[in-house]
């Protein structure tokens, strides 16, 4: 998923980097719609990823969960969608557009995730990460955590996305 940043251009190389290393390895590269307002489109970005990618689209919360569910790795600039993906068992990469609380709640329940600076960095260290065992322990920590809980913000959570 893509949201704009301040400094566009290199996050925009930085995620065509990332791309460039599945494209090479002959992946598919998908786009997960997440934000369906007028005033949050990604039109714009998506016009300047170098390589091809087929997006995918549902207002549904099953089928969107359904997209992740089918997904090896993700790479999300949206904490929604970090979440979705590492709910479903997802290897993320989560590229944080702004360093807003929102980013608790992934945080609160995996304190050593690793939450990137898009347009920072070397992409070699997301690389690293998602190919990493430990990318995988913690979409299971939290698949696990959402799965077995009853609190309320993982309910309004639910609900939210589902909207």
């Amino acid at each position: 998923s893509l949201t704009p940043t301040a400094n566009t251009e290199a996050y925009l190389k930085q995620m065509n980097s990332l791309l460039e290393h599945f494209v090479k390895q002959k992946r598919k590269v998908f786009l997960i719609e997440q934000v369906y307002l007028p005033q949050e489109t990604t039109l714009e970005l998506e016009s300047k990823i170098e390589f091809e990618f087929e997006k995918l689209s549902s207002p549904y919360i099953e089928e969107t969960l359904a997209f992740y569910k089918n997904c090896e790795f993700v790479i999300s600039t949206r904490m929604h969608g970090s979440i979705m993906a590492m709910s479903q068992g997802c290897k993320v990469a989560s590229l944080a557009y702004d360093k807003g609380a929102k980013w608790n709640i992934l945080l609160d329940e995996v304190p050593d995730y690793p939450v990137f600076d898009p347009g920072k960095g070397d992409p070699q260290e997301i690389l690293d990460y998602l190919q990493s065992e430990r990318s995988k322990q913690h979409a299971i920590k939290l698949s696990n955590r959402i799965l077995g809980s009853r609190e309320r913000y993982v309910e309004e959570f639910v609900r939210n996305i589902s909207t």
